[in-house]
């Protein structure tokens, strides 16, 4: 099962998406950190953007804007693997193995099977367990009423 997943993501070509949409984001990251390291530099007392003492100040912008962030690539990271886990579900049509084999994953890396919602909009890149085998159910009754 979690080789048809990651046939999935190979077949999706999820692997060059989400370098291209990675990048993106932290060229736009650069950036922000960029406009307000110059922006803020004099009024902090820095000498400029090269000014060593403003080393922590810069590493604060990048976590923060890399805090602000997270949450979006999270997103669509949780919608990719929604769709490998689909492709899974498709080609193997197999919804018992794939719930046992999610069911495994969760109790090996011992997860939380139900997180609260803005956990797991904040913290995840994969659906909870829970949204995985509601997932495999819906294709379980999809393709009986078929």
């Amino acid at each position: 099962m979690v080789t048809a997943h990651e046939i999935g993501h190979h077949m999706h070509r999820d692997i060059y998406r989400l370098f291209i949409i990675q990048s993106a984001v932290y060229l736009v990251v650069l950036k922000l950190v960029d406009v307000v390291l110059k922006t803020t530099s004099g009024p902090l007392g820095f000498s400029g953007i090269s000014d060593p003492a403003a080393l922590p100040w810069m590493v604060l912008l990048f976590a923060a804007f890399g805090a602000l962030a997270s949450p979006l690539m999270n997103a669509y990271t949780r919608h990719v693997e929604k769709q490998a886990d689909a492709y899974a579900l498709n080609i193997t049509t197999d919804p018992i193995s794939f719930t046992r084999a999610m069911t495994r994953l969760v109790n090996q890396n011992l997860a939380v099977a139900s997180p609260p919602q803005w956990e797991e909009f904040l913290f995840y890149d994969h659906p909870s367990y829970n949204k995985r085998v509601k997932l495999a159910q819906d294709y379980q009754k999809s393709k009986e009423n078929s």
